[in-house]
């Protein structure tokens, strides 16, 4: 992503210098608004720190085009961001804009930045509101659309057998859109949805409203986790108590001797599902032979 941000700025910022090529060369002014500070200004540090070493590796150039470098935290706040940004357009007259991290703050600058007619790039953040009819010929994103991540889940969810869904993730667009994206490709039915508070910390509430609805799984966007832990955590968890279900043993069979290894314990609701998908597995795997194997899952 670091090679593909530096390609595009690269190009962005050679245009600009040939378009200003019959005048004295004065260096592109560059505005980074990005989270330095909170629990994910470690997010903001990265990109920061790789974007000023390939201006320094350049030469102070991108494109071989002299540019200028303006960093300013936003502290993951809105109202930060769009002070910022003002006083980039304002007083420093900047021609792109970048930087931003997270997904409240990006629906706020970028149209700050497509009026007034300058580059947004964007290395991380990318609301789907700003994708399809709403894009812009200004607007690029060298990461990745919010909600494509979680499609994905929803498609394995699917795949697994799951019937029953509750989705769990914070009230700010990031949120929205990695819900959006695991209801496109999930086929069951989302038995309730929960938004919290951005950057919460007690979830006594949510965990209780959970246990009432008994779903058979739970997917959620938890940022909060990976700010606090910088991308490297593990969760732990203890039983609260034990639920009566209606599981059955599925058994896989070949040439009618059952395989132990291959025996499991699921929900009966998703046992035929589960069944075929070991079957259809086993197909691939067993080479062939002078005669028939016979497979079953019973």
């Amino acid at each position: 992503m670091k090679k593909l941000l530096q390609t595009l700025l690269g190009t962005l910022v050679l245009g600009l210098g040939l378009a200003n090529a019959g005048v004295a060369q004065e260096p592109v002014k560059i505005g980074m608004v990005t989270t330095l500070s909170t629990g994910g200004g470690y997010l903001g540090q990265d990109v920061r720190d790789g974007f000023l070493l390939a201006v320094e590796e350049e030469g102070g150039k991108l494109g071989g085009v002299p540019v200028e470098v303006l960093v300013e935290d936003d502290g993951r706040n809105p109202v930060n961001g769009r002070q910022i940004v003002k006083r980039f357009l304002d007083r420093d007259r900047i021609s792109i804009l970048t930087g931003v991290i997270f997904s409240n703050i990006s629906p706020v600058v970028a149209p700050m930045a497509l009026k007034d007619g300058i580059f947004y790039i964007s290395p991380n953040s990318a609301p789907s509101t700003f994708a399809g009819k709403e894009c812009h010929e200004n607007y690029f994103v060298v990461s990745w659309q919010n909600d494509t991540l979680h499609e994905a889940a929803g498609m394995g969810a699917t795949e697994l057998g799951y019937k029953k869904a509750l989705l769990l993730a914070p009230n700010y667009q990031a949120g929205k859109d990695a819900l959006a994206g695991f209801k496109r490709f999930f086929k069951g039915e989302v038995i309730d949805e929960i938004y919290v508070k951005l950057g919460q910390n007690d979830y006594a509430a949510e965990i209780a409203r959970i246990r009432a609805a008994k779903p058979e799984m739970v997917f959620q966007f938890y940022d909060r986790l990976k700010s606090i832990s910088k991308g490297y955590a593990s969760l732990d968890y203890e039983m609260s108590s034990y639920k009566a279900s209606d599981l059955v043993k599925l058994d896989i069979l070949v040439h009618q001797n059952k395989v132990d290894a291959l025996s499991l314990i699921v929900h009966r609701s998703a046992a035929e599902i589960r069944g075929r998908d070991i079957i259809a597995q086993l197909k691939e795997i067993i080479s062939k032979h002078q005669f028939q194997i016979a497979l079953q899952a019973a």
